[in-house]
């Protein structure tokens, strides 16, 4: 059985013993946790995605001569009154589902900066932020766990009730159902040595998260054992495939409000059009799937799809032209996509012919001549909040919610 110490040693110090930071804390009175409040699996798709394969196809006639076109036009997908790039062909059944955003502003050209910043759907961050995954998980209803991070990419959250890594997960899949109850009553055990009456605050909070952590424990000795599936016998597609039926499986028993998915495959500054195909349409596939399951499993209140909302984006865009070595340089704009309850399909934001963002309708978010809207990160962020029911301004995020994507 894993100790406690080897536990913390795989990572678990923060749920285990983590102190809420300052910095968590909202404005104001914070509202109290809700039980209608949304699942969140936030996609993190490192590198930058290219939009002229997935979001935003254009044609030759439609962009000035030296950008970038890489599909015939028989290539794009017409669904509906919309258009999509070929490496989202496998989300074809999902189309009328997705809200997309072309030309999200994002005011960085770097990958670490703009993963700070892509975590916290917000720009102008700093290290002491919480993840927005933190933020949402606060909220939780009876799941154990706030957030489950399952990424390539850098960062830590400060929430102190994460759950992080494939190899923990790896290593709490070792452990037999007595295994857990034996943690879980030691750990009830620890707290109450811990936060007895007249303790300080900190050590009640840390016998607070202790308590949560024995919670997790006493459900993981409940449910059923993870069980890999083979959905892709291609390597690659099927590790793609590995962490989003983890994925899954913490949200049908229930073990997590809020999860934090990466990848980081896309950064294309050489061969841009082998790199981008060979993880979009790996991940796009996976994800089609990941869709399927979300529609067909309940958590017993439901399916999973009703009650789960989906963004997908990347922390920086690719540049419009193509560079010397066949492959594209950074952009500070992004495409992102949003699915689940609450938004209104189809796709907003608009680029010009240079593949720039150009003002949109506040009411439409389409194009329109005189528009006065860029869509920002933070306006992202400010919408996902109002999504799952808070208010974003209790968080310090003052970006216009967009009111075109709430239905």
């Amino acid at each position: 059985m894993l100790t406690r110490r080897e536990l913390i040693r795989l990572g678990l110090g923060s749920l285990l013993l983590g102190p809420a930071l300052p910095a968590c804390r909202p404005r104001g009175r914070a509202p109290a946790p809700r039980a209608s409040t949304p699942n969140l699996v936030l996609f993190h798709l490192g590198g930058g995605v290219d939009a002229a394969y997935t979001t935003d196809p254009k044609t030759r006639a439609e962009v000035e001569a030296d950008i970038d076109v890489p599909q015939d036009e028989g290539e794009i997908l017409e669904l509906g009154a919309h258009r999509f790039g070929p490496h989202l062909a496998a989300m074809a059944p999902w189309a009328g589902q997705m809200a997309i955003i072309n030309g999200v502003q994002v005011h960085t050209a770097g990958h670490y900066y703009g993963t700070d910043q892509y975590v916290r759907l917000r720009t102008n961050v700093h290290a002491e932020m919480p993840l927005f995954c933190d933020v949402v998980g606060a909220h939780r209803g009876d799941q154990p766990l706030a957030e489950m991070s399952l990424w390539e990419s850098h960062g830590n959250g400060y929430s102190p009730k994460s759950f992080r890594g494939d190899n923990l997960f790896a290593r709490i899949d070792e452990l037999a159902a007595a295994d857990f109850d034996e943690l879980g009553r030691s750990m009830i055990k620890q707290a109450d040595a811990i936060g007895g009456q007249g303790r300080s605050p900190e050590a009640r909070n840390t016998a607070a998260n202790i308590r949560d952590s024995a919670r997790l424990f006493e459900r993981l000795a409940q449910v059923p054992r993870f069980s890999p599936v083979v959905w892709a016998e291609d390597p690659l597609e099927q590790a793609i495939a590995l962490r989003l039926q983890r994925v899954l499986w913490g949200l049908q028993h229930r073990l997590v409000a809020t999860v934090l998915v990466g990848f980081y495959r896309w950064d294309s500054h050489q061969f841009n059009a082998q790199t981008q195909a060979g993880i979009s349409t790996r991940f796009f596939s996976c994800l089609s799937r990941f869709c399927d399951e979300l529609s067909t499993r309940s958590d017993g209140a439901g399916t999973l799809a009703e009650k789960t909302l989906l963004v997908l984006g990347s922390e920086l865009g690719r540049f419009p032209r193509v560079n010397e070595t066949g492959g594209k340089d950074h952009f500070p704009e992004v495409p992102m996509i949003l699915m689940g309850p609450g938004l209104r399909p189809g796709v907003y934001g608009g680029t010009g012919r240079r593949r720039e963002a150009v003002a949109l309708s506040v009411k439409s978010g389409r194009p329109e001549v005189g528009g006065r809207l860029l869509v920002q990160l933070e306006d992202v962020g400010s919408t996902v909040l109002r999504l799952c029911g808070l208010d974003p301004r209790v968080y310090g995020y003052n970006g216009q919610a967009l009111d075109f994507l709430l239905s």
